[in-house]
């Protein structure tokens, strides 16, 4: 059985933010730029206390994915 082929994207910037919360603790995101193909850059948000290596690729993969599926839009100006 083969192994499966993964989309390669470059990974631009990561970063973490801060937000105030009502509690008063700051949740920190991780925000990750990268770059695929054709693309523009694409950034996603993770919690940090949720980010993985594996959610960090399912998360992109799945943004990569939406992005692809979605047709430009055309304008006449």
């Amino acid at each position: 059985m083969g192994e499966e082929k993964g989309l390669e994207v470059t990974i631009l910037e990561r970063r973490e933010v801060s937000f105030p919360t009502a509690e008063g603790e700051p949740e920190v995101q991780v925000w990750i730029t990268y770059r695929y193909g054709r693309l523009p850059p694409g950034l996603i948000r993770i919690p940090k206390k949720d980010l993985t290596p594996e959610v960090e690729r399912a998360r992109i993969k799945s943004d990569v994915e939406a992005r692809l599926a979605t047709a430009p839009e055309r304008l006449r100006v």
